[in-house]
């Protein structure tokens, strides 16, 4: 994707992958700075830790780390790509088409 530098695996605001149990974070989701990358790696974590129901993880836990990925994004010193909102919202919308052909 154009905003997000490069091609990156289509994923969920968990940071979950289409491939079962894979999530990602960091550069692979596109270039966007270490604080966004560190804030990704912890939503991913707890995101497996809901998913394989390890320790308390839940919903609302899930829901103030992607708050968190999106603070951090709108805090980042440098933006790499001026379109990366707008490359977000399209992989969110490619995200949802997947979803609902996969369900």
């Amino acid at each position: 994707m154009e905003g997000l530098s490069g091609t990156v695996p289509l994923h969920n605001k968990e940071l979950q992958t289409t491939v079962p149990n894979l999530f990602v974070a960091g550069n692979i989701t596109g270039i966007e700075g270490a604080k966004v990358a560190m804030a990704q790696g912890t939503l991913a974590g707890k995101s497996i830790c809901k998913r394989l129901k390890i320790g308390k993880i839940n919903e609302t836990d899930i829901e103030e780390s992607i708050s968190f990925v999106e603070h951090s994004r709108k805090l980042s010193d440098i933006k790499f790509h001026p379109n990366v909102s707008e490359a977000r919202k399209d992989l969110e919308g490619l995200w949802s088409r997947w979803a609902q052909a996969h369900t």
